[in-house]
C-alpha cells in the first residue's frame, strides 16, 4: 500500500491510495461474503454460499473492486488517525486506476479544517480589554424595571361600554380586495391599545363606541413598507369582529404588594435586589461583548475564509433555530416567509456572513487551545455539568434522557473556552 497528500488548498487535500494484489487478497473473502448476504442458490442456504459460486454470480471483478474499497475504508481510517487529520465531511472517492488481480488506485478529495496563521492573539486580546466600559445602573434603569414588574402583573377586565382611548381592543379580522379576501390577511385574535394602533390606523377611530360582538366593515389603506407586496400603499376592505374590549388594572406600589415579589421589607430592598440584578446582567452583557471584540480584532488579521462544508451546516442551524422560534409563536414558517415578503434562500444569504463569523471564531479558539495546550479541570468540568444540568431541567420534559456524554463533551468545550478567553482578556 502506498498514500501520496497533495494539499489542494489550506482545507482540502487529495490522497492516492494504492493498493496492490497483496494488499487486497486478504479481503477477497470478506467482499464475498458481503456481496453474497442475502443471495438464495439452490442447494446453498441464504447468504452461505462459496466464493467461488459468487464470484460466478457476480462477476470476479465486482468482488476484486469491492475488497478493494473494504481495504480502503480501514487503510483511510488508519491514515486519518495517525496523521490526526481533521476531516469535517465524507471524502470523494473516485478510482484512478483498476487492474483485475493487479494495483488498484483511488484518488480522495479530503475536507479537512484548515491551518489558521494566527496573528499575536494575546496582544490583540489586551486590546480589547482596555475597551471594557464601566458598567452604570441609573434611576432610569430601575424605574424602568419597576414599571415593566408592575404591568406584568397586571389585571384585565372585559368592559360593557362602548370602547375609549386607551382600553385595548381584542378583535377578529380579515382583508378583501375587490370582494375577496386576501390570502394570509385574516387575523382570529389581534389586540392593539386604542389610541395607538401603528399597523391599521383607522381602527384607532373607527372601533371607538363598539362594544364585544360588534362586528363592522371600513376601509384601510396600506403603509409602503407593509409586509405584503401586493397591499403595499394600497386602500382596501378590513372587516372586523370585536371579540373583546379590555380595561387594563395595575396593582398600587404598595408595601402588601412588594412581598408578594419576594423576601423585600419595604422599596428601598426590593431597588436595591433590582440594581444587583440590573448590574450583574450588563456586566455579562459586558463581558460577552469584549470577547467577541477580541476575537473580531483576532479574525480580521485571518486571510482564510472557513470551508464551505461548515458554514452551510451552521447556516443550517441559523434556520432551524429561526424556525423553531416561529412556532412557539404559532406560526408556520412559511406563513412568516410571505409576511416578510422573503425566501428561506434569501434568509441563508442574509444570514451567511454571521455564519462565517461564528465558524472562523470557533477556529480561532480552537487553534489557540491547541497552541496553549489548555485543558480543562475536571472539577471545572463536573461544576459545569451540574450547572447545565440545572437548567436543561427548565427546557427538557425527562431529564433522564440527556445525552450525558454529549453534555461532558459539551461542559469541557465550554470550559476550555473560558480559559481562552481568560488567557486573552486577563492582565
Amino acid at each position: 500500500m502506498n498514500i501520496i497528500s497533495n494539499k489542494v488548498s489550506p482545507n482540502e487535500i487529495e490522497l492516492k491510495i494504492t493498493f496492490q494484489k497483496t494488499d487486497i487478497e486478504p479481503y477477497l473473502e470478506k467482499a464475498a461474503g458481503e456481496a453474497g448476504k442475502d443471495l438464495e442458490l439452490p442447494g446453498f442456504r441464504k447468504g452461505k454460499a462459496p466464493k467461488d459460486v459468487i464470484e460466478q454470480k457476480f462477476g470476479k471483478e465486482y468482488i476484486y473492486e469491492e475488497a478493494a474499497k473494504i481495504v480502503l475504508q480501514d487503510s483511510y481510517a488508519q491514515y486519518v488517525i495517525e496523521n490526526k487529520l481533521d476531516v469535517i465531511d465524507k471524502p470523494e472517492v473516485g478510482f484512478s486506476k483498476f487492474v483485475l488481480d493487479g494495483e488498484v488506485e483511488f484518488t480522495a478529495k479530503v475536507k479537512i479544517l484548515p491551518e489558521l496563521d494566527l496573528p499575536d492573539y494575546k496582544k490583540l486580546g489586551q486590546e480589547a480589554a482596555k475597551e471594557r466600559k464601566d458598567i452604570e445602573v441609573t434611576e432610569k434603569d430601575i424605574e424602568d424595571t419597576i414599571k415593566y414588574i408592575v404591568e406584568s402583573r397586571a389585571k384585565f377586565d372585559s368592559v360593557i361600554d362602548g370602547a375609549k382611548e386607551g382600553q385595548i381592543a381584542d378583535i377578529g379580522f380579515e382583508i378583501l380586495q375587490d370582494g375577496k379576501p386576501v390570502e394570509e390577511e385574516k387575523q382570529e385574535k389581534y389586540r392593539f391599545v386604542i389610541g395607538k394602533e401603528p399597523t391599521f390606523k383607522e381602527l384607532n377611530a373607527e372601533i371607538l363606541g363598539t362594544k364585544k360582538d360588534d362586528e363592522k366593515e371600513i376601509s384601510v389603506t396600506f403603509s409602503k413598507d407593509y409586509h405584503n407586496e401586493a397591499l403595499k400603499e394600497k386602500t382596501a376592505t378590513m372587516k372586523f369582529k370585536v371579540n373583546d374590549i379590555l380595561e387594563k388594572h395595575l396593582p398600587e406600589l404598595n408595601e402588601e404588594f412588594i412581598k408578594t415579589l419576594g423576601d423585600f421589607k419595604d422599596l428601598d430592598a426590593l431597588r436595591n435586589n433590582i440594581k444587583e440584578g440590573i448590574t450583574e446582567e450588563k456586566q455579562t452583557h459586558e463581558n460577552e461583548r469584549v470577547k467577541l471584540l477580541a476575537l473580531e480584532k483576532i479574525r480580521t488579521k485571518i486571510k482564510v475564509d472557513p470551508p464551505e462544508t461548515l458554514v452551510d451546516r451552521e447556516l443550517n442551524y441559523m434556520v432551524d433555530d429561526i424556525k423553531h422560534k416561529i412556532s412557539h409563536l404559532g406560526l408556520e414558517f412559511d406563513a412568516y416567509l410571505s409576511q416578510i415578503n422573503k425566501t428561506e434562500e434569501t434568509i441563508r444569504e442574509e444570514l451567511k456572513s454571521e455564519a462565517k463569523k461564528k465558524i472562523l471564531d470557533a477556529l480561532i479558539i480552537r487553534e489557540i487551545i491547541k497552541k496553549e495546550n489548555i485543558t480543562a479541570d475536571p472539577k471545572e468540568v463536573e461544576d459545569k455539568i451540574n450547572e447545565l444540568v440545572v437548567s436543561l431541567s427548565y427546557q427538557v420534559q425527562d431529564p433522564t434522557k440527556i445525552d450525558k456524554e454529549a453534555l461532558r463533551s459539551y461542559a469541557n468545550e465550554l470550559c476550555e473556552n473560558e480559559k481562552v478567553f481568560k488567557l486573552l482578556l486577563d492582565k
